[in-house]
């Protein structure tokens, strides 16, 4: 990819360019592992030249919008669209995590600290919108999310490699999948 006389990356918008400069980077470790295991050193490789950059400058320096920002943090951290949990801390210095309410602490409805709020009859949990993800993304309040759905489906994934051999059990399966 070659940057055009704007200093642009010509062609191909940010998110592209980054996928494809962190495959490289896989392929280009590969290719070194390769090449060592055949006893040729890397200094060795000719390599051709060209007017492209070829350093981290060809990652261009975007600017979100807000809304661009939202749509990728809910893509990012996408949970239950129902409910999400806010940050608390108690005046002795506790804190954790609650599902969000509408009525808590409300005067006449919320009854805590009698009543825990799962065993409340007046609950009603909030939905996740732009404007709790805003006020989460400038620094207002702390959320988190839930992301266990109701049909018992997660968007996330978590995986432990231990040693250097979970890589290479891994691979075959992943391959197919371009995991």
């Amino acid at each position: 990819m070659c940057r055009n006389n704007d200093g642009d990356i010509s062609g191909e918008n940010s998110a592209v360019v980054r996928e494809e400069l962190l495959r490289l980077r896989v392929e280009n470790k590969r290719l070194k592992v390769l090449l060592n295991r055949h006893g040729i050193s890397f200094d060795d490789v000719q390599f051709a030249t060209s007017n492209c950059e070829t350093t981290e400058s060809l990652i261009p320096q975007v600017q979100f919008s807000i809304t661009e920002k939202i749509v990728l943090f809910r893509k990012l951290f996408r949970g239950r669209p129902d409910t999400y949990p806010h940050r608390w801390e108690s005046a002795k210095g506790a804190s954790g995590y609650s599902p969000t309410c509408g009525n808590e602490w409300k005067t006449g409805i919320c009854k805590k600290p009698k009543v825990k709020c799962s065993d409340c009859d007046q609950r009603h949990l909030l939905p996740v919108t732009d404007q709790v993800i805003f006020d989460h993304l400038s620094g207002k309040q702390a959320i988190g999310v839930y992301p266990l759905l109701d049909d018992d489906t997660c968007f996330f994934w978590r995986l432990t490699l231990m040693g250097q051999t979970g890589g290479r059990t891994l691979g075959p399966s992943c391959d197919p999948a371009k995991i």
